[in-house]
């Protein structure tokens, strides 16, 4: 049962989901061992916004000691690891490659530098006089 508090600064026992975070906790694993939050309050940042989640920082330790938690712990490292390590060598997915890491052009047609392999910006009004000052949203076309 979470019990909601009403102070303006977190009782030092509780501790934010940032904080979990902070820890090396992920968003799957908050949801998968430390499923309810033991406490909430309100968000005195953000009025409209939903209240803070705290957990208790003797749960969050108790978990961390778990074998459970642990080998998950450290395989997650292993993921992470391995990812930077990918994404450091250039491998597939880092977006300015392909799947076999030949640079992609973005843009097509004469005098794009497609035809170079280079890449070209293509953001939203690019095809368009971007620097006319019509503020965005504008649906006044430009000649």
């Amino acid at each position: 049962m979470a019990v909601n508090l009403t102070k303006r600064r977190v009782p030092a026992e509780y501790v934010t989901r940032s904080t979990v975070l902070g820890r090396g906790w992920t968003q799957g694993a908050i949801g998968r061992f430390l499923t309810e939050p033991d406490g909430t309050m309100a968000n005195m940042r953000y009025r409209g916004s939903p209240p803070v989640r705290l957990y208790a920082m003797a749960r969050v330790q108790a978990i961390e000691g778990t074998r459970e938690w642990q080998e998950w712990f450290y395989a997650s490292r292993r993921r992470r690891a391995a990812a930077l390590e990918r994404a450091a060598s250039g491998g597939a997915g880092d977006g300015a490659t392909g799947g076999g890491g030949a640079p992609v052009a973005v843009g097509t047609g004469a005098g794009t530098g497609a035809e170079a392999g280079v890449r070209v910006a293509a953001h939203v009004g690019g095809g368009r006089d971007a620097g006319a000052g019509r503020g965005r949203g504008s649906n006044r076309e430009v000649a």
